[in-house]
């Protein structure tokens, strides 16, 4: 986990310059004594062209392609995915500690238009249409130290686990905001994305064994517990090369 971090924060320091030459002042340039070349229109140069990108953020990895429509719109489709295989991390819960460990996979098709509000600025909206097949999570979860009643004392195997596992497949809108374009100014270009896609509530199930076999009756309630978390949260860096 903390090598991906360190590589997403790589990749948006490298990146930092080709966000900057994407946005920057080009006043260097031009000629004030000559009014008429004051502000030049710079849409010719991503007028009608495709792109192609590179995402790293959450959730992972991911390819896209977009095309521009006109001044405000660019379409863009992409596949993305991430696996997370046998994660671990001790926590501390109500003062006992647990060992949990986490596996993740979802692998989403997007489908996103892209909206320019303003004529000079990168700023943008978007929104579109994701499926997921799937999006699917478990956590398995043991006592880290055994527990002793008098003189006697469990061991953590003798108290068992509980394992829950979450998933959904299926269709889910998408909202974000965001800068940069998808099709990039000069032939190099960097965005940023932050949204959400909404997914619905997730199925879930508790398995548990040995002692603590009664926490499974806790799955309804579970359930309704999570039936609250219905956005599934999004943060992409582009690296994007026009065609």
């Amino acid at each position: 986990m903390k090598v991906f971090a360190i590589t997403i924060a790589l990749f948006l320091f490298s990146s930092l310059g080709l966000f900057a030459q994407e946005n920057g002042d080009n006043s260097s340039n031009i000629d004030y004594s000559d009014t008429s070349k004051v502000w030049v229109d710079p849409y010719p140069s991503w007028e009608n062209k495709g792109a192609i990108a590179l995402n790293l953020g959450f959730p992972g990895l991911g390819l896209e392609y977009a095309r521009n429509l006109n001044r405000k719109w660019n379409y863009r489709v992409g596949l993305g995915g991430l696996t997370l295989k046998d994660y671990s991390m001790d926590l501390d819960v109500n003062g006992t500690p647990v060992n949990t460990v986490i596996n993740f996979r979802t692998l989403n098709l997007d489908a996103h238009m892209e909206f320019h509000p303003f004529k000079k600025g990168s700023f943008k909206m978007v929104g579109g249409l994701s499926y997921f097949q799937p999006l699917k999570g478990d956590a398995l979860i043991t006592l880290t130290e055994g527990s002793s009643y008098g003189d006697m004392t469990i061991s953590s195997e003798e108290i068992g686990e509980i394992l829950i596992e979450a998933d959904y497949s299926g269709p889910a809108a998408y909202l974000g905001l965001g800068f940069g374009r998808a099709v990039p100014k000069k032939r190099m270009g960097f965005s940023i994305d932050y949204g959400a896609y909404y997914v619905g509530s997730p199925d879930v199930r508790v398995t548990a064994t040995k002692m603590l076999e009664n926490t499974s009756s806790e799955e309804e309630e579970l359930e309704q517990n999570m039936s609250s978390y219905r956005w599934f949260p999004k943060i992409s860096m582009r690296l994007v090369y026009k065609l």
